[in-house]
């Protein structure tokens, strides 16, 4: 009695688990597939390499450069800080510009020229520094938390320029105006990212060691639920889904567990983030697995099934992988995408041409599927990487024509299920293993630059902390790349596809949305502690009372 109770206890905390993880609940669209099939015969190793290598290097050189020249000490005044305020417009430009590009590729149909978007990322640019400035003038420089109290003015310039632009093409539009909600939805998530992580960095600071062991828990329930949240407000564009949850979420998350081994006063903090980390690569690999075996399972059930077609008494054999036998079924079978909203029909998609930003998809009413396989793929939501077929019946005759049928689209939904959640995983592991470099190397930069002083997690380094810190993080580092090596010849042998293509497909096809939120949260992550932005979580503002007359225009 107690072992059922405990069981079923587990299969209840499973699925509460498995119900909370976004990488399990989409699936890549048959363009999609085929477009990646593509990508995969024609890419050179090289090409992948460079990809993979490269893509980190615009925002590591952002977060160096920015730190080149000198800056004056804060107590010199606001005037007397011409370096900082020149280096504050180019960063407000790239968080701008990184907006700008990511509302524009997330809504295809809205016209924005290159033209539009660089003088609306000028215009909000130059109202948010102007209106920094002003409050230095009136506050006291620093300002207090100048990046928060800055993000109101910059949120209502940039939605404002977007709605004035695009007013045309809303007006009357319903389905157009409940995605434009959605995307303003998940940008209200994207921001409170700046503000919770911070908080928490702050309060991992001021306990104990054991206390941060436990406490370093918290960043899996932020990651969670922030993942969830942007999830949700995309689920009418599951193929985007990965890339932007990934390189928002992650790339915040991965940067904190960096500055939590950094900050840890004990080893025992970064056994917790590691052992949590690898529990989570074990679940993700479990659920490959499970749809690895599945996969298997209907490639014998078609092939027998053919057989009796053909009038084989042995099952035929297939020579082809995963990949390329759902893109030959895509081909040959009426494949209906299942990227759907609450807003809109279910789109019809012509399985051979691979859709972009100037060919794309509206919904049509095309033609329906046979009846024998209607039902059955009604009832198989792709969303759910779970749920395996029953309707494997013997077949002969004429009914294994219908069931052939059947099978096949069964067999090519799952690999849109496995393809969506290898995509979520290895951009993971990819972002959990770059991210700890970028930081590392820029770390061991700052070592030689005099600005060092003015971040608070570098001000008093030594040489002892500098190593400490960078073994830390980079062992991090080191065994998510053996993690994502097992991932790699885990999915070659047994489903003969190489995920780094998948990797360099998503790097380089979504290389605007990649490299926008990639430079916008490392820059804006590391520049949160600059001295000069007024962070102070104690919400003292010392240098505002000991003495005003230094931080005002003066200087």
């Amino acid at each position: 009695m107690m072992a059922r109770t405990s069981t079923t206890w587990f299969t209840r905390f499973t699925r509460t688990g498995n119900s909370l993880r976004v990488e399990q609940r989409g699936h890549y669209s048959a363009e999609r597939l085929i477009a990646l099939q593509k990508y995969s015969d024609s890419a050179s190793v090289m090409e992948i390499l460079t990809l993979v290598l490269l893509t980190p290097l615009p925002c590591l050189l952002a977060i160096i450069l920015a730190d080149v020249a000198p800056l004056n000490p804060p107590e010199a005044g606001t005037n007397s800080n011409i370096v900082f305020w020149l280096r504050s417009c180019l960063i407000i430009w790239l968080y701008t510009l990184s907006f700008v590009v990511q509302f524009r590729e997330m809504l295809p149909v809205l016209p924005m020229s290159q033209a539009r978007g660089l003088g609306i990322t000028i215009f909000v640019s130059s109202g948010v520094i102007a209106n920094a400035y002003t409050m230095s003038l009136v506050i006291g420089f620093p300002v207090p938390f100048l990046m928060v109290l800055g993000a109101p003015v910059w949120m209502i310039l940039l939605l404002g320029s977007f709605a004035i632009s695009w007013r045309h093409h809303i007006r009357g539009n319903s389905v157009l105006q409940a995605q434009i909600v959605d995307g303003l939805k998940m940008f209200v998530v994207q921001m409170s990212m700046i503000v919770i992580y911070p908080f928490y960095s702050y309060i991992f600071t001021k306990l104990s060691s054991v206390e941060q062991a436990w406490f370093s828990l918290v960043l899996l329930i932020i990651k969670l639920a922030i993942k969830n949240g942007i999830s949700y407000y995309i689920r009418s564009n599951t193929d985007m889904q990965p890339e932007i949850v990934v390189f928002n979420v992650d790339v915040f998350n991965a940067l904190f567990v960096s500055f939590s081994m950094q900050n840890s006063t004990s080893q025992l903090t970064v056994i917790v983030i590691i052992t949590v980390d690898f529990i989570r690569m074990a679940g993700s690999i479990r659920e490959v697995v499970h749809l690895v075996r599945e996969l298997k399972r209907m490639e014998d059930h078609i092939n027998v099934l053919k057989a009796v077609l053909k009038g084989n008494v042995q099952p035929l054999q297939n020579s082809r992988n995963a990949l390329a036998r759902a893109c030959s079924i895509v081909a040959r079978r009426s494949f209906a995408s299942r990227n759907h909203t609450k807003m809109g029909p279910t789109l019809q998609i012509d399985p051979l041409v691979y859709i972009s930003r100037a060919n794309r998809i509206h919904p049509t009413q095309g033609p329906t599927l046979p009846a024998i396989a209607q039902k059955s793929l009604e009832s198989q939501a792709p969303e759910s990487s779970h749920r395996t077929s029953n309707r494997w019946k013997s077949s002969s005759g004429a009914n294994a024509q219908s069931n052939l049928v059947f099978m096949e689209r069964l067999y090519a939904r799952k690999v849109l299920n496995l393809l969506h959640l290898t995509e979520f995983t290895i951009l993971v592991e990819y972002i959990e293993v770059v991210v700890p470099v970028v930081y590392s190397i820029y770390v061991v930069a700052m070592s030689f630059f005099p600005n060092r002083i003015y971040y608070t997690q570098l001000a008093h380094m030594d040489a002892d902390n500098l190593q400490s810190t960078l073994s830390n993080v980079l062992l991090y580092s080191f065994l998510e790349f053996i993690s994502l090596i097992v991932l790699c010849l885990f999915l070659w042998k047994t489903v003969e596809f190489v995920p780094t293509c998948q990797l360099a497909f998503v790097l380089r096809t979504q290389w605007r949305m990649v490299q926008s939120k990639l430079v916008l949260w490392v820059v804006y992550v590391v520049q949160s502690s600059l001295v000069h932005f007024g962070a102070d979580y104690s919400f003292q503002f010392a240098w505002l009372k000991a003495d005003p007359s230094y931080s005002q225009n003066t200087g």
